[in-house]
């Protein structure tokens, strides 16, 4: 959520980079949505019940919906324990269609990073970004959604970091 709202401030302000990390698509959620309906039912249920159920998460589901695998359970707990429903106005105004589509001011360096094992924006959605925002993507490799947290965040953590040393 936090790359959608950084490429509408980038729309406004200019910026010396944009680093979008399994960022909502510029068109919204929509398609993640439809993605985890037709891909993910029981994620997809599993996301409401988290978002409007009151309940904490099932480990194992929330695993499954933002982790790899090899997310050891003592971290897993950790995060857990932490969770809450996201914003409802950020999640209607983010699925609702996005009618501005201008690129960033100035035409920034980009940097759009995914992963192959995302189930809330999979390989294709970043796709689509990196494509609207005409550069190309970047995928790591057996991660969740959650690049900066998962166990293998340091991977994300050097692409970030080799993109910035690219900058002028």
């Amino acid at each position: 959520m936090g790359g959608f709202v950084a490429l509408a401030c980038a729309r406004e302000l200019r910026l010396a980079g944009l680093a979008l990390l399994a960022s909502v698509p510029p068109g919204g959620l929509l398609g993640s949505a439809m993605h985890m309906l037709w891909q993910h039912p029981q994620l997809l249920w599993e996301l409401n019940l988290l978002q409007h159920g009151g309940r904490p998460p099932h480990l194992e589901k929330l695993r499954e919906l933002l982790f790899s695998e090899g997310l050891d359970e003592a971290t897993l707990l950790g995060y857990a324990s932490r969770f809450q429903h996201e914003s409802d106005r950020a999640l209607l105004e983010m699925t609702l269609p996005q009618w501005d589509q201008r690129p960033p001011l100035g035409l920034p360096p980009v940097l759009v990073l995914g992963s192959d094992g995302d189930k809330l924006m999979p390989t294709h959605l970043i796709e689509q970004t990196a494509m609207q925002l005409g550069v190309p993507a970047q995928h790591l490799d057996g991660m969740g959604h959650m690049l900066m947290l998962d166990q293998a965040w340091p991977l994300a953590a050097s692409a970030v970091a080799s993109w910035l040393e690219t900058l002028p």
